[in-house]
C-alpha cells in the first residue's frame, strides 16, 4: 500500500506544493558566490550552474517550520548529488523527508527551564524562611537580654513607687511572724539584717551586733548594690 507524502495521516506537515519545492532544489539556479572552482566536485561552473556542494548547502538551509502541525521539516535527496553533478542529467530517486515535532526537540530545554525555575523558587522560599527565623531568634535574644538587664531597675522602680506613694498605709505595715525571728542568732532572721562589720563594734569595745528592721529600703539598697556590681563588671 502506497500513500502520498501529503497524506494528513502521516503528520509530516508537508503538502505537495512544499514537496515539489524541496525536490526542485537539485536543479534550481545558484546565486552568484555559490560556485567555487575549489568546491567538491571539481567541475568549476560559472553563472547559474550548480555543483554538489552548493546543492548540499541548499538542502541544509531548506529547513522550515510548519505552524499548523508544529513540525520542523527538512529533506535530502537520495542518492546524493555526485561529484560530477550535472543538473541536466541528475534526478534523485527518493526524497527523504525528516519531520520532528517541535515539542520533542525543545522538550529537554523546557524541562531544564522548569527545573531551574523550581530550584530558584525553593531557594528563594528557603532564604526567606531562614531570614525570618533568624530575625525572630535575634528579637528573642534581644528581648531576653533586655528583660534580664532591666529587671533590677524594674524592681527598684516598683519599690520606689511603693515607698513614695504607698508607704505608711495600713496595707504596708510591717507584719512580723514569730517564726521569722531566730532567737539564737537574730542576724539570721528574715525580719532583720546586720550592719556591716565596721558598725558592729560599739564604742565600749564589746563585740555586739547592731540590728535594724528590714524594710523596702533595705531591699532597695541590696538590689542597687547588685546592679552597680553587674554594671561595673565585678
Amino acid at each position: 500500500v502506497t500513500t502520498a507524502v501529503d497524506d494528513p495521516r502521516l503528520g509530516l506537515g508537508v503538502d505537495m506544493e512544499k514537496f515539489q519545492e524541496l525536490k526542485s532544489l537539485v536543479s534550481a539556479p545558484a546565486t552568484t558566490g555559490d560556485v567555487d572552482n575549489n568546491d567538491e566536485g571539481g567541475e568549476g561552473r560559472s553563472g547559474s550552474s550548480l555543483n554538489s556542494a552548493s546543492v548540499r548547502r541548499a538542502y541544509e538551509e531548506a529547513v522550515y517550520h510548519d505552524t499548523a502541525s508544529g513540525m520542523i521539516v527538512s529533506s535530502y535527496p537520495v542518492p546524493p548529488p555526485p561529484r560530477d553533478y550535472d543538473p541536466a542529467t541528475y534526478e534523485p530517486d527518493f526524497m527523504v523527508i525528516v519531520a520532528l515535532d517541535e515539542t520533542d526537540i525543545f522538550e529537554s530545554f523546557y524541562d531544564l527551564d522548569d527545573a531551574v525555575n523550581e530550584e530558584v523558587t525553593k531557594l528563594v522560599v528557603f532564604t526567606i524562611i531562614v531570614g525570618f527565623a533568624g530575625l525572630a531568634l535575634l528579637i528573642g535574644i534581644i528581648f531576653a537580654v533586655s528583660v534580664r538587664l532591666t529587671r533590677p531597675l524594674t524592681w527598684m522602680n516598683r519599690v520606689a513607687h511603693l515607698i513614695v506613694n504607698d508607704f505608711g498605709g495600713n496595707e504596708n505595715k510591717i507584719k512580723m511572724d514569730p517564726d521569722d525571728l531566730d532567737r539564737d542568732d537574730p542576724c539570721r532572721s528574715v525580719a532583720f539584717r546586720c550592719l556591716p562589720r565596721s558598725c558592729q563594734r560599739l564604742s565600749s569595745g564589746a563585740s555586739r551586733r547592731r540590728l535594724i528592721i528590714r524594710t523596702e529600703l533595705s531591699d532597695l539598697l541590696v538590689e542597687f548594690k547588685k546592679l552597680v556590681a553587674k554594671f561595673s563588671g565585678d
